[in-house]
């Protein structure tokens, strides 16, 4: 089932966490006190996986402002976590005999492609605090923490939660929420004539 699939992921992400973090502290060390966090999103997040699905990622860490890992090539915590988030999606990339391992997606992490592959609790929340968007309001509904230290995702869900269920929908809100559906539906379900897309199409789920 869908359930199973995203449970299996999960459990791949686990291992796959410990096998970065591993070469991470052969290179570089360690970072005392730190905290890593990885959040599913979408099909993945709202355990709906499907064999072609790929998985919707957001990495997330907290440490001191000035942490170093302790190794022979110390990194900053910003450094460090980046290149441990870098390994976890090669790690997942892998191409095996039938086929590539995972196809990862993670452009939903805050800021795109402009920013870091990995965050810091903080820059997140402040992040969604000024610059938060409607989609990502939407977005944040299916994310679960699925690996690494949960209770970091959870802390920055509760922390968001007023954010993502209890603000107002503005008119521009619901006008740009129309818009991307439309979107979607012309994009994406690529209906015409008696064809109907179930999933992305118009009415669709």
């Amino acid at each position: 089932s869908a359930r199973h699939l995203a449970w299996l992921a999960d459990a791949v992400l686990a291992v796959v966490l410990q096998l970065a973090r591993r070469e991470m502290q052969r290179a570089h060390g360690a970072i005392e006190g730190a905290r890593f966090a990885v959040l599913g999103y979408g099909s993945l997040g709202g355990e709906e996986l499907g064999f072609g699905s790929d998985l919707d990622l957001v990495f997330l860490y907290d440490a001191a402002p000035d942490a170093q890992s302790d190794g022979a090539r110390p990194l900053d915590a910003s450094r460090w976590f980046a290149r441990y988030a870098q390994k976890i999606v090669a790690l997942l990339g892998t191409v095996t005999g039938a086929g590539r391992l995972y196809d990862v997606d993670v452009r939903l992490r805050p800021d795109g492609a402009r920013s870091p592959l990995a965050l810091s609790f903080d820059s997140t929340l402040s992040y969604y605090d000024v610059k938060g968007r409607t989609w990502e309001r939407q977005a944040f509904i299916k994310a679960r923490p699925i690996a690494g230290d949960h209770e970091l995702g959870f802390d920055l869900l509760a922390r968001l939660e007023p954010w993502i269920y209890r603000k107002y929908l503005s008119l521009a809100d619901i006008t740009g929420i129309k818009s991307l559906k439309r979107r979607i539906e012309g994009r994406a379900a690529s209906e015409g004539g008696d064809l109907r897309n179930v999933k992305t199409g118009h009415g669709g789920i």
